[in-house]
């Protein structure tokens, strides 16, 4: 993610939230390079980032991300941890999630914004799920 970011002129700096499909390396491996990143002194950060996941993440979060990234108090930004279930508004759009079928804690988003969606997933075979997340049904948990 970072190079490919880096690739496209954009900075890590400028990222405020995160969205996590679920909880295999090749998906939340950058996870942990951006928020190695960011937490120097120097770049002096002061704004929030939220970290945005399946069920389960605050507790995957506690357990393996912090543990590595901050083994030592840090309180130089705030970082929020979300477990999103159904839908989410922001300033300017709103997303939704559904179970994907991948493994247990998989989801699909949906991104809304302006009259415009956006539908993306992680790992996944044909799901009807997904299908129903476009149609704008359906939620990650009960």
């Amino acid at each position: 993610m970072m190079l490919r970011m880096a690739e496209a002129g954009i900075s890590f700096k400028d990222i405020d939230i995160v969205f996590i499909t679920h909880f295999h390396v090749d998906h939340i491996s950058d996870l942990f390079a951006l928020l190695w990143a960011l937490k120097y002194p120097r770049l002096k950060r002061a704004k929030k980032l939220m970290l945005i996941g399946p069920e389960g993440f605050l507790h995957f979060y506690d357990s393996y991300i912090k543990p590595v990234v901050f083994p030592k108090r840090f309180d130089s930004f705030e970082i929020e941890i979300l477990e999103i279930c159904k839908r989410m508004d922001f300033e300017g759009f709103s997303v939704s999630a559904i179970s994907s079928v991948h493994t247990k804690e998989s989801i699909s988003y949906k991104f809304e914004e302006s009259g415009k969606t956006l539908v993306i997933g992680g790992d996944m075979d044909y799901n009807e799920n997904i299908i129903e997340l476009a149609k704008g049904g359906g939620y990650a948990c009960s």
